[in-house]
């Protein structure tokens, strides 16, 4: 969730959110293109059964910066809330 020089945006919660909508649009999408002699297939997501959720994360670790997000998603596929954390300054060696 970071712009790939690890610095986080400045509302990540949009971010989370806007990235959920992506990923529900293309997860959504069921196909399979060929390319080249390979073969990509977009795999859709699987609820949950009912009174579970999916919790899903992601987080990055780099020079000067550790942290963290997910999403929580109902069984119907609703957006429950979603989080970001800065964890810590870090030095990785």
């Amino acid at each position: 969730m970071h712009d790939g020089g690890g610095v986080l945006p400045f509302r990540p919660w949009e971010e989370v959110q806007r990235r959920y909508y992506l990923y529900a649009h293309v997860s959504s999408i069921n196909m399979v293109a060929k390319s080249g002699g390979k073969a990509m297939k977009h795999i859709k997501w699987q609820a949950p059964s009912v009174g579970w959720i999916h919790l899903n994360t992601d987080g990055v670790a780099k020079v000067g910066v550790i942290a963290g997000c997910g999403v929580l998603r109902g069984n119907n596929g609703g957006w429950i809330c979603g989080f970001s954390k800065n964890i810590s300054i870090s030095v990785l060696v």
